[in-house]
C-alpha cells in the first residue's frame, strides 16, 4: 500500500512520519499536477485560454506520471474502481473510433471524445498523488474572478449575450462548473472560506445571467439545492438565509434593471412558447423541437448504429423544411443541442447506453462515497463531482457537452481528479481499499 499521504488543506509538520515517507518526486509530480488542475479553471473563458492551458495541463500530466512510474499498474492492482471507469471510457472511445476507422469520416471528429482518456489518467494521479483541493478551489476563484471580469466588460460595451471567447451557453456551463468547485471544494470548517464561496456563487450566477443562457438554469437549481439539503442539520437557518438573500439580490436586479431582464431572455421564452402553439418554430424553442424530432426519427431509421459522427447535420438538411428557402435557422445546426438525442441519432442505441454510462458510473460513485461521509459535512471530493456531473447532465438537455473542447476537457479533467480524490477519502473513512 501506498505511504499515508495528507488530506486536503492540511499540512503535517516537518516532523511528521508520514511526510518523511514521501519521495522529493512524489511531491514534486503532486505540484505539478496541482498547477495543471489550477490552470485550466483560473484561465477558463479567457482568450484564447482554454486551448493553451489545455495544451500545458496535458504537458504537467505527462511530467506529473514520468516521476511516478507504475502509477497505472498500482491502481489497476488495488482499485476495481477505477477498472469500471477506464473500461467505460475505452469502450465509449472504440464505439465511436470503429466506423471512423472503415469509413471516410475525417479523425478530427473523435478529437473531443478522445478527452474522455482524461478521466481515468486524472483518477490514477489523484489516487496516487492526492493533491490539495485548494489547487481546485483557487483555480476555481480565479476563473470565477476572469469570468466575472470578462462578462461585465462585454455587457458594458454592448454585447448582446456574454460569451468570453466561445459561445453563451458553453460560457454559462463552464461558470456554473467553477461555482460548484467554489463551494464544495473549500476548505472545511473555516467559516471565512463560505462566506468567499457565497460571493464566488453571487459573482458566477451574475456572469451566467448575462449570457442569457436558459440551460443552466436547473444545473444552479440543483447547486443551490444542494446548499441546503447536504449541510448539517444545525446550520440549515443560516443556509437558508443566504440563499433567500441570493435569490432577494437577483429579484431586485432584475426589477432595477430592464436590460438585465432582457439577458435573461426569460420573454423570449413565453414568447418561443406563443409562437410554437401558432405552429412558427423557427425560434430557440422550436429548433431544439425540430432538432429533437429529427434525433428520433434517425434512432428509429438507424437503432444498431446511428447514422454516424459528423452526419446529424446532413439528417438535419434533408429535412423538408430545410429544402425550400428561405429555410428557418436550425437547418444550418449540425448537432441536436441534446446530449442523449446527438448520442442516440450518431452512434444508435449502443450510443445512448455509453452516454448514460459515462455520466452514470462515476455519478453513481461520487453519491455513494459522497453519502458514507455524510456525518462529516458535505465539503470534499465526492459531493463536489456528484453536483458537477449532475450539473452537465442537467445542461445536456439543451447542449451537447461533448461537441464542444472546453466543456469535454473539464467533464473529463474534473470527474477523474475528484474521482481519485474522493476514493482516497473513501479509503480513510473505512479504512479499506474503495
Amino acid at each position: 500500500m501506498l505511504s499515508p499521504i495528507p488530506a486536503p488543506f492540511e499540512s503535517p509538520s516537518p516532523a511528521t512520519p508520514a511526510t518523511a515517507a514521501v519521495p522529493v518526486r512524489e511531491r514534486l509530480a503532486g505540484v505539478l499536477f496541482g498547477a495543471g488542475l489550477f490552470l485550466p479553471l483560473g484561465l477558463a473563458n479567457l482568450p484564447p485560454a482554454w486551448p493553451d492551458s489545455y495544451k500545458l495541463f496535458v504537458l504537467l500530466l505527462l511530467a506529473a506520471t514520468a516521476l511516478v512510474p507504475g502509477t497505472f499498474r498500482r491502481v489497476w492492482r488495488e482499485l476495481p474502481a477505477w477498472r469500471a471507469v477506464t473500461a467505460v471510457m475505452l469502450v465509449m472511445i472504440a464505439w465511436v473510433v470503429l466506423p471512423l476507422a472503415l469509413g471516410d469520416r475525417p479523425w478530427r471528429l473523435v478529437d473531443n471524445l478522445s478527452r474522455l482518456l482524461l478521466l481515468p489518467w486524472c483518477a490514477a494521479l489523484a489516487w496516487r498523488l492526492r493533491p490539495p483541493l485548494a489547487w481546485l478551489w483557487g483555480g476555481a476563484l480565479a476563473g470565477v474572478a476572469g469570468v466575472a471580469g470578462v462578462a461585465f466588460w462585454q455587457a458594458g460595451i454592448g454585447v448582446e449575450r456574454v460569451h468570453g471567447w466561445s459561445n453563451p451557453l458553453v460560457f454559462a456551463i463552464v461558470t456554473m462548473l467553477l461555482a460548484v468547485l467554489a463551494i464544495y471544494c473549500r476548505p472545511p470548517g473555516r467559516r471565512w472560506s463560505a462566506w468567499v464561496a457565497a460571493l464566488a456563487v453571487l459573482v458566477a450566477i451574475a456572469a451566467m445571467l448575462l449570457s442569457g443562457s436558459r440551460g443552466v438554469v436547473p444545473g444552479v437549481a440543483a447547486l443551490l439545492l444542494s446548499v441546503l439539503l447536504l449541510g448539517r442539520r444545525n446550520r440549515l437557518l443560516p443556509r437558508l438565509a443566504g440563499c433567500a438573500l441570493a435569490l432577494a439580490i437577483g429579484a431586485l436586479l432584475l426589477a432595477l434593471v430592464p436590460s438585465l431582464g432582457e439577458r435573461t431572455r426569460l420573454h423570449e421564452a413565453l414568447n418561443d412558447a406563443e409562437q410554437i402553439q401558432r405552429g412558427y418554430m423557427d425560434t430557440s424553442i422550436g429548433a431544439r423541437l425540430e432538432l429533437l424530432g429529427v434525433a428520433g426519427r434517425t434512432l428509429v431509421a438507424h437503432p444498431l448504429a446511428g447514422v454516424g459522427m459528423g452526419r446529424f447535420g446532413e439528417q438535419v438538411r434533408r429535412q423538408p423544411a430545410c429544402q425550400a428557402p428561405p429555410a428557418p435557422a436550425w437547418c444550418a445546426l449540425g448537432h441536436a443541442h441534446n446530449d442523449l438525442a446527438q448520442w442516440g441519432a450518431t452512434l444508435g442505441v449502443p450510443g445512448l447506453v455509453l452516454i448514460a454510462l459515462v455520466y452514470g458510473v462515476p455519478l453513481a460513485m461520487f453519491v455513494r462515497m459522497g453519502w458514507r461521509r455524510r456525518g462529516q459535512g458535505p465539503v470534499g471530493p465526492a459531493w463536489a463531482g456528484a453536483l458537477a456531473v449532475l450539473g452537465l447532465v442537467l445542461a445536456g438537455m439543451t447542449q451537447s457537452i461533448f461537441a464542444h473542447a472546453a466543456t469535454s476537457g473539464l467533464f473529463a479533467m474534473l470527474t477523474g481528479t475528484l474521482l481519485g480524490l474522493a476514493w482516497r477519502d473513501d479509503e480513510t473513512c473505512n479504512g479499506a481499499t474503495a
